[in-house]
């Protein structure tokens, strides 16, 4: 993934539906953006659905929204983004693990007027 998109990293969002368990579907959970067109939304209805995304202007996105929200947002990247963990500074986990369980985690980040951050 980032060798095809000439990046020094690439960080896996969002899930895939994989009814069987074996883990052969490529089917993405929720919405996926990729150079400003939709590649998947939630369903066929385009349903508002959790996703973390980048506009055309570097700011990151986050909340729920349909694909088509997203576009006229002028987002560029995005991908489903369960659970949250921390929106505009507040914790959205506020009891045990938020019943997903202890599992890893992707932390995407921006400060005011600064560059994206993942950890």
């Amino acid at each position: 993934m980032a060798k095809r998109n000439h990046a020094l990293v690439a960080v896996n969002a969002s899930g895939f539906s994989d009814a069987t368990g074996t883990g052969g579907t490529k089917t993405p959970g929720g919405i996926v953006i990729e150079n400003g067109k939709t590649i998947h939304s939630s369903d066929e209805n385009d349903s508002p659905a959790l996703v973390a995304g980048l506009t055309q202007y570097g700011k990151v996105i986050t909340g729920s929204y349909s694909a088509q929200q997203l576009l006229d947002k002028k987002v560029v990247s995005a991908a489903g983004f369960i659970p949250q963990l921390i929106v505009d500074g507040e914790k959205m986990i506020t009891e045990g693990n938020g019943g997903w369980g202890s599992g890893p985690r992707t932390i995407m980040a921006q400060k005011r007027m600064a560059p994206s951050y993942f950890w």
